[in-house]
């Protein structure tokens, strides 16, 4: 007699090491796994399906992990219009993908944004025109732009190439000192310059993903 698989839970230990940069040390830590484990073989459960119209064979440790993104620090750049000066504002921000343990650093510049610029334009990017970032695995856009000081960020993690539903994907809340008040800052100089960034390692900007990978993808 055949016996349905089961879920037990183990413990495993993520460890950092003393290179790259130093935020990425607070994800050093111990907590428990559930692991599905079929009772006929004492194995864990294995899954095969195709992606991208190629089989594969992934070893069935469904992993149940933190389901977001961690943003610790973002920042948003507008210029003074001074003679010599980029007239571009920017976003940039670092983001980790926690459940895969992935990061990467995201920029873009947009405008002009000072009025006397004669600069080309440098639109947002956009749902249908997403930045890519330095691992081009990410990609983000802004569906929600008013100035520095209000807009949101949508992040999205192709984390195996060609499998939609192995998409990681999520909103943040406007970035303003209302929503995230921890670590943001506001400050702008006397020659127009302005910036707004928040940055804080032991308390993130959380992007919880919008569908539970838990139940419709693998990691």
């Amino acid at each position: 007699m055949h016996v349905g698989s089961y879920e037990t839970q183990v413990h495993i230990r993520a460890y950092s090491f003393g290179f790259g940069p130093p935020w990425l040390s607070y994800y050093t830590q111990r907590r428990p796994r559930n692991i599905a484990i079929d009772p006929n073989t004492m194995h864990p459960v294995k899954a095969v399906f195709v992606c991208a119209g190629l089989p594969s064979i992934y070893a069935a440790v469904h992993v149940k992990k933190d389901q977001e993104f961690h943003i610790p620090n973002i920042y948003a750049h507008q210029p003074s219009g001074r003679p010599g000066n980029s007239p571009y504002c920017t976003v940039s921000f670092d983001i980790i993908d926690v459940a895969t343990q992935t990061n990467t650093s995201c920029f873009v510049e947009h405008g002009p944004c000072v009025s006397n610029s004669k600069e080309p334009k440098k639109p947002l990017p956009t749902k249908d025109n997403p930045q890519s970032c330095n691992n081009t695995d990410f990609s983000f856009y802004l569906p929600e732009y008013q100035y520095i000081g209000n807009y949101t960020v949508h992040v999205e993690h192709c984390f195996l190439e060609g499998c939609t539903n192995l998409m990681h994907e999520a909103t943040s809340k406007v970035i303003n000192k209302a929503n995230y008040p921890a670590g943001y800052h506001y400050t702008c100089g006397g020659s127009g310059v302005c910036n707004a960034y928040y940055s804080s390692i032991t308390d993130p900007i959380v992007l919880p993903f919008q569908k539970d990978c838990n139940q419709d993808c693998w990691v």
